[in-house]
């Protein structure tokens, strides 16, 4: 009797596990329907569509509204371009006094500029160094 047992429940799993299967396999092919189903596009993306149009209908690839549209899109697209061109250019060239805002003005008239700075420092080292020279060259004078 235990063997009868263990064949019908071993025959219960396998029951269940098929109708899991067949379950998921139902749930995969419904959801990719309605996900196709609820894939919307707008019809002027279609070109199947754009093609049973007629000709001068403003939506229609060779109407005249149409190409005038693809037109400015590309006056556009070039005037985007020399934007950024001009852009990169700017960003490139060194800054100008006059490109310096109000602090950066404020600031060189109080400390100098960074290069008025760099050369004070210079001749500060040289004059240290000049200084050191004349101390080592000099003769010590013997009070004795």
């Amino acid at each position: 009797m235990g063997s009868l047992l263990g064949s019908e429940y071993g025959a219960s799993l396998l029951r269940r596990r098929r109708d899991k299967e067949v379950n998921l396999a139902v749930r995969l092919s419904i959801s990719s329907k309605l996900r196709r189903i609820l894939t919307i596009s707008h019809p002027y993306d279609d070109p199947e569509y754009l093609k049973t149009l007629p000709v001068d209908h403003p939506a229609h690839p060779e109407s005249k509204e149409a190409q005038e549209a693809r037109k400015l899109a590309e006056n556009e697209t070039v005037a985007l371009r020399k934007r950024q061109q001009a852009h990169t250019e700017r960003q490139s060239q060194p800054k100008e006094d006059n490109d310096r805002n109000w602090f950066q003005k404020k600031k060189d008239q109080a400390i100098g500029t960074k290069e008025e700075r760099r050369q004070a420092k210079e001749e500060k080292h040289r004059a240290k160094e000049e200084q050191r020279r004349r101390i080592r060259v000099s003769p010590i004078p013997f009070t004795g």
